[in-house]
């Protein structure tokens, strides 16, 4: 008993004979306990704050947390144990898209994540606040002309326990220069997420649609794809995931059979269930098949436009408008990450 309100011989009279007691009974368990109570004693004196028990168990975690994280920078990270860590922001006065970002890191951050989220406001304070349970989640009050220097600086830190983010998701907004942040993650070696809201015709809907055009993006995204889906059911407590539909389209020289045969075995090579459907060679751009085949999907996860057909993506996203041009036919479909990998993550390595 840490504290009494008698005399402290009192205490020690108890601990004393209930460790005896216990010793009568086994020997090895009362030698336990009794150590126990030592390291509990020495922990008291050495974290306590003010007198305040609670600062024992902080101190504790804090020694076990500290210990860890120096053990997950000494691990080599392949793709074999590679997890989502992801600095993501948003913009305090487009509630929708932040709540649905929001909610898109909650699926993300439960299951195998670890996620951060930065609100840019321009006022001291947030006209709301979002509930974040699972992610961390940091306000940061900036004028929109400090916007893309704040990001650009954030995403080169590193978080606590000195770990690196290797993902970076950024809302389509034109009020941020996004070919030049998208380029600058790039160069940085990050893989980039671009997040556009929308909304889902049907509220039922249960696909999650990977528009799959090459491995190392179509890898990424079905690793993110299975990610939500999991933490989808998890958070539902439904005994079925959400269906995962991997949509790939023919290349000119590429058979149907052949393709749709691969696809199928990669996913069962990794594990994941998904419906696969092959589509015929692209004559009017992504976009146009996407209002056809994902109008009615939960998610779309994709390729950042133009990230396939470029050889240089960087100079290309310097052309701020044709990108933010191409960004325009996506306006009227359901939520939508686009996604650019920074490395190829072998799916069953």
């Amino acid at each position: 008993r840490p504290v009494a309100r008698g005399h402290w011989s009192i205490s020690l009279y108890g601990f004393l004979l209930c460790i005896l007691s216990i010793t009568l009974f086994s020997a090895p368990i009362g030698i336990g306990v009794f150590a126990a109570q030592i390291g509990l004693f020495v922990a008291i004196l050495h974290f306590k704050a003010g007198g305040k028990i609670e600062g024992v168990w902080w101190g504790v975690l804090f020694r076990i947390t500290k210990r860890a994280f120096h053990g997950m920078r000494s691990i080599v990270r392949g793709t074999k144990n590679w997890r989502p860590i992801i600095v993501a922001f948003a913009l305090d006065d487009q509630k929708a898209t932040t709540l649905s970002i929001i909610e898109l890191l909650s699926h993300i951050d439960l299951y195998k994540a670890m996620t951060v989220m930065n609100l840019l406001q321009t006022e001291d304070n947030v006209a709301y606040m979002p509930h974040h349970d699972t992610q961390s989640l940091q306000t940061l009050t900036l004028s929109p002309a400090q916007w893309n220097s704040a990001i650009e600086a954030i995403i080169q830190a590193s978080l606590p326990g000195g770990l690196t983010a290797n993902t970076v998701l950024l809302p389509c907004d034109s009020r941020l220069n996004l070919p030049l942040l998208l380029s600058r993650v790039i160069q940085l070696e990050r893989h980039v997420l671009l997040y556009k809201s929308g909304s889902v015709a049907d509220k039922n809907a249960e696909y999650i649609d990977v528009w799959w055009e090459e491995p190392r993006n179509g890898n990424l995204m079905l690793l993110l794809a299975y990610i939500i889906s999991e933490s989808m059911s998890i958070h539902n407590k439904r005994a079925e995931n959400p269906s995962i539909r991997v949509l790939r389209p023919l290349a000119n020289n590429q058979h149907l059979e052949t393709v749709a045969h691969q696809t199928q075995l990669l996913c069962r090579a990794a594990r994941l269930s998904a419906h696969v459907q092959v589509l015929p060679p692209l004559q009017h751009g992504i976009a146009a098949y996407m209002h056809n085949e994902s109008a009615h999907t939960k998610l779309i996860l994709t390729s950042v436009p133009g990230s396939v057909e470029q050889n240089n993506l960087i100079s290309w996203l310097n052309k701020k408008g044709h990108f933010i041009n191409l960004l325009k036919y996506y306006h009227d479909l359901p939520p939508i990450l686009f996604t650019r990998a920074a490395s190829h993550l072998d799916l069953f390595d």
